[in-house]
């Protein structure tokens, strides 16, 4: 009575000849031998054929993907500009169907390149870093000039005896045994929970004791306000020295409302940065601003905006206040003055209340 053997035998045969390896594998299909794989130096077309292999359905895949990036580019899209953040820019229509097109077309692409790359590793078994086949003795004339036959499913030991017999009987050169370690098999899915593990574990603002995925964005610091135990008392924000002034703040002096060159460039930044929200002469009315939902920008021609010092609209410009983000990277130091001296302009200019 034969026993089922261990899956992980691997019955390989070698041949001289393709007409011989063609043959070997039309007996074993006779037999209802499928799992087959072929190793030769050139392109066989009967070979398919002769192994019964269908069209790889990657095609389906990719056109799945495709279209699954294409909704999901388009629905990204309608939802951030027409559902969850609606502005009206211009008069422009919310949902502008041209305007989407690009970057639907992008996201079809790339979901249709990345089923398409995956999709043909998981068809060709990759990557197999080893096989058995490796360790064969001049398995690497399978490039030049011989032609090999594997086979790695057996219902017994009776079965693969069988199987070599109809193997040397269509004339292989030598038939070889081998099996493959338990562990081959273990290979792809834990090298699959180790990626999944580091991703989880990138992808989350949880840090451990031994280590710390985003030390480089989660340094330690300070909000305002907050309490420090390194200084003695306890606060975490620190009073300038006396007889310091910021080091920015020396730019600005040259800047008037006499000097035109500074009203001239504070008002073309104005204009760029600024008007979109306040304004162009600083009232708050805007069709951005009108938009804007629940508090409307601030009219900078107000008393308490007129309050406000130079150095303070500087501040607030440099680090920004309330909704208005900051604009340090976008306006340099003597352009933040000179908007600064441009709005003193439009409070100078602005009617009576």
């Amino acid at each position: 009575m034969s026993t089922r053997p261990p899956t992980a035998i691997r019955l390989l045969a070698e041949f001289g000849t393709a007409s011989a390896m063609l043959s070997a594998i039309e007996a074993l299909r006779r037999q209802r031998y499928h799992d087959l794989e072929t190793y030769a130096p050139f392109d066989i077309p009967e070979l398919d054929e002769r192994l019964g292999l269908r069209r790889p359905r990657l095609g389906w895949l990719v056109v799945i993907a495709a279209i699954a990036g294409l909704v999901a580019s388009y629905g990204i899209q309608w939802w951030a500009n027409v559902h969850s953040y609606p502005l009206n820019v211009g008069g422009r229509p919310q949902h502008a169907i041209p305007a989407f097109v690009l970057a639907t077309f992008e996201g079809t692409v790339l979901a249709s390149a990345l089923a398409a790359f995956f999709g043909l590793l998981i068809v060709l078994r990759l990557p197999r870093l080893w096989s058995v086949e490796d360790e064969v003795d001049e398995f690497h004339r399978s490039s030049i000039d011989r032609f090999w036959i594997a086979m790695h499913t057996f219902a017994s030991d009776d079965d693969r005896a069988h199987a070599e017999r109809l193997l040397r009987e269509a004339g292989a050169l030598r038939t070889i045994t081998r099996v493959e370690p338990a562990w081959q098999g273990m290979v792809r899915p834990l090298a699959l929970v180790i990626v999944l593990v580091l991703g989880a574990n990138g992808c989350s603002d949880r840090v451990s004791h031994e280590w710390d995925w985003k030390r480089m964005r989660s340094q330690p610091h300070y909000r305002p306000y907050d309490t420090s135990t390194f200084f003695s008392d306890r606060k975490a924000m620190r009073t300038p020295p006396s007889g310091t002034i910021p080091r920015e703040a020396t730019q600005g002096a040259g800047f008037t409302l006499a000097d035109s060159a500074a009203l001239l460039r504070g008002a073309t930044r104005y204009a760029i940065f600024c008007a979109v929200c306040h304004g162009e002469r600083g009232e708050g009315s805007s069709v951005v601003g009108d938009n804007m939902r629940p508090t409307k920008p601030p009219s900078l021609v107000t008393a308490p905006v007129s309050a406000l010092t130079s150095d303070q609209l500087y501040a607030v410009i440099t680090i920004g206040f309330g909704r208005m983000p900051p604009y340090a990277a976008e306006l340099t130091v003597a352009d933040r003055w000179a908007v600064v001296a441009y709005v003193a302009e439009l409070q100078r200019r602005a009617p009576p209340p």
